[in-house]
């Protein structure tokens, strides 16, 4: 059994700032005290950023109009969107990587995985707990002459939103750059009395590297996620951080748009912008299908007059590759549909 130590404890009692719900986010972490160490576990801990509550009075609202072709372009490229209010050089840098991270996750990803899950049963009620933890990674070469960007937009919020197409010709010619990527998610359930309340973590690394040297290109990417709609993102691009705390997002559709629509409150929010919506909806979408490579290794129980707890651990890897189909927008929800992850 995992425990939950005094400086962790002590860490979030002194942030009041935390919703009681939250506090389960952090017990998905326990998995990694012995996959990454301790003061791993802290580091990640000191550098999580505390979520607000949904009050909008307090924020400066953006408004901007989502354009209506993007799906014409996702059916044959890769999509990359950058963080709100950059530069516009940056913004594009930004984008430009994103899109290479899709690249390399249709290019092929190395996942392994862990889940625990504990219930207590006492009498007619039960409590249960479920977490788990994946690594996903990906590592590819491509020669940048094969690299096309094949459209760009600009938002009103500053995001840019970038289409980039491969030749796969050349993509092997002169392999000049080198993507590295990976992501690591971190998901919790626990239910009381017949409610359910969840909460997870996902955090992208990627870099670029050209010819052996880093090149000015890389990212530390981290989305917490709590409740039904709760989002907080957090980003780190080639060394410096993105703020947009003050501010939240929404978007309109193009007049006359026929672009495909989702019933209300069906997605992810996009009040922290398009790409943390994007990112927390397709890995929602992947977990379930990387939990059936989830493989039990172990059990235990124990029943004392009547009061049942038992603890099931599994452990599991695969290979896949994965590409955005479809996107879904309406009333500041996002929804995007994905092709079926195809085992390597």
């Amino acid at each position: 059994m995992f425990v939950f130590t005094d400086k962790i404890n002590n860490y979030f009692m002194e942030r009041r700032k935390f919703s009681p719900s939250f506090l389960f986010v952090i017990s998905c972490l326990f998995m990694i005290q012995t996959a990454f160490g301790q003061s791993e576990l802290y580091k990640m801990i000191d550098s999580l950023p505390v979520p607000e509550t949904q009050n909008y009075e307090k924020y400066t609202l953006v408004t901007s109009v989502f354009p209506c072709d993007i799906n014409e372009y996702l059916s044959h490229s890769f999509i990359g969107i950058s963080d709100p209010g950059l530069d516009s050089t940056v913004a594009y840098e930004q984008a430009y990587l994103r899109a290479l991270q899709m690249y390399a996750l249709h290019q092929g990803i190395e996942a392994k995985g862990m889940s625990d899950y504990f219930k207590n049963e006492k009498g007619a009620t039960y409590t249960s707990k479920y977490q788990e933890m994946y690594r996903l990674q990906s590592n590819c070469k491509i020669n940048e002459t094969a690299i096309q960007v094949v459209n760009k937009y600009e938002l009103n919020s500053g995001e840019v939103i970038l289409f980039l197409v491969v030749d796969s010709k050349k993509s092997h010619d002169s392999e000049e750059l080198e993507i590295d990527l990976e992501i690591n998610i971190f998901n919790h359930e626990i239910e009381e009395f017949g409610s359910p309340k969840s909460e997870g973590i996902i955090e992208i690394r990627s870099s670029l590297k050209q010819v052996g040297i880093e090149k000015n290109a890389s990212e530390h990417f981290k989305i917490i996620h709590f409740g039904k709609n709760g989002i907080h993102a957090n980003s780190f691009f080639s060394g410096g951080s993105i703020d947009s705390e003050n501010l939240k997002f929404f978007y309109n559709k193009e007049d006359g748009c026929k672009f495909d629509s989702i019933p209300d409150n069906f997605g992810t929010v996009t009040y922290e912008g398009l790409w943390p919506a994007i990112i927390q909806n397709m890995f929602s979408q992947l977990t379930p299908y990387l939990n059936e490579y989830i493989k039990n290794v172990k059990s235990v129980g124990d029943r004392y007059n009547n009061e049942l707890m038992k603890l099931d651990r599994g452990s599991g890897w695969i290979n896949f590759c994965l590409k955005i189909k479809k996107l879904y927008q309406k009333n500041n929800f996002l929804k995007i549909e994905i092709y079926e992850p195809q085992k390597n």
